[in-house]
């Protein structure tokens, strides 16, 4: 049991976390998986299996019942509180057991993390530590996350020994120079609801901007090159551009397929906006953004398509191109 792992929500992020810790954790250890979607949990006993045993568990409470330490990766902050801390079925009924480590990989509210986070510790479940991931899918499934731990580091003269555990549970899932140990409860969280802002409000801007030199009579690859080379570099530029044709495996140029859906980017501007409120700041650049996320995420043509669809949408609701009349 010691060496036992759970891992419930085997989504398009949990299915690679997962499958990176059934082949690195001890052959001969169980990994109990469970998702609301039977046939995902039922698909990766296959994929996985011959790694070692793998059961689907029932409920959390019943993993918790098996495993000592335990990974969620949940859609929102309802979902966690279910899971955590409501009904019969939650980690809350499970045993006390002061030595379990309970990762929470989500992305969701920081006052919620708190509160499941004292709740957890002071009923004796075990330790409850906010560690959200950033990447994506391909990173999830190569195992090269990166990782915001709301807890302090292993090396850390106050670190306890359950932070060293949860930093070799997060390496088997991610990079480790890319595992990030934030402080206190609830920072992990703060630090990925920043890195979000940041990174949505980049790639709707990289899209109107690139709308703007194509428009203006620059071939789309040229201005791509230009502005990598430039101070208008990013991330979602190098690997998520919003223009088809440019790096092969962007969803762009695979039709948009979907990576990371415009409603998901609503849930976590969303959090961005209710941060800054907490905080005092005013959110110009999230506000704007979410709008137009918010138009795609309603809009049937482009609401299941990658996030990068809003390239299509701008340029749908764009006047006329001057330089073609």
């Amino acid at each position: 049991m010691a060496d036992d792992i759970g891992f419930i929500g085997i989504g398009n992020m949990g299915y690679g976390m997962a499958g990176n810790i059934r082949k690195k954790m001890p052959s001969g250890a169980t990994l109990y998986v469970n998702d609301v979607v039977l046939p995902t949990c039922e698909r990766f006993v296959r994929e996985f299996g011959g790694f070692g045993p793998i059961i689907i568990g029932e409920t959390p409470r019943k993993i918790a019942e098996k495993a000592k330490t335990i990974i969620t990766m949940l859609p929102a902050g309802i979902q966690v509180r279910q899971v955590y801390l409501e009904g019969n079925a939650s980690f809350l009924q499970a045993p006390a057991d002061k030595d379990r480590l309970l990762l929470e990989c989500s992305t969701i509210e920081v006052n919620t993390a708190k509160e499941i986070g004292r709740t957890v510790l002071e009923a004796g479940k075990g330790t409850y530590i906010d560690a959200p991931v950033s990447g994506g899918v391909k990173a999830a499934a190569a195992g090269t996350l990166s990782f915001m731990v709301g807890a302090d580091g292993p090396g850390e003269q106050d670190s306890s020994p359950i932070n060293r555990r949860a930093f070799d549970m997060i390496s088997m899932m991610a990079d480790p120079a890319k595992v990030i140990f934030a402080g206190q409860l609830g920072t992990g969280l703060a630090a990925k609801i920043a890195n979000n802002y940041i990174a949505f409000c980049t790639s709707l801007a990289t899209a109107e901007a690139m709308s703007i030199g194509v428009r203006s009579g620059v071939e789309p690859k040229t201005l791509f090159n230009i502005i990598r080379a430039s101070t208008g570099d990013s991330w979602h530029l190098g690997i998520k551009p919003c223009i088809p044709d440019i790096v092969p495996t962007a969803p762009s140029s695979n039709g948009y397929a979907p990576a990371f859906k415009p409603f998901m980017v609503v849930k976590d501007l969303g959090l961005a906006l209710e941060a800054a409120r907490e905080t005092g700041i005013e959110p110009r650049c999230a506000t704007a953004a979410l709008e137009t996320y918010k138009k795609a995420s309603q809009l049937t043509r482009y609401k299941d398509l990658d996030c990068t669809a809003v390239w299509l949408l701008i340029n749908e609701k764009a006047s006329p191109n001057p330089g073609t009349q």
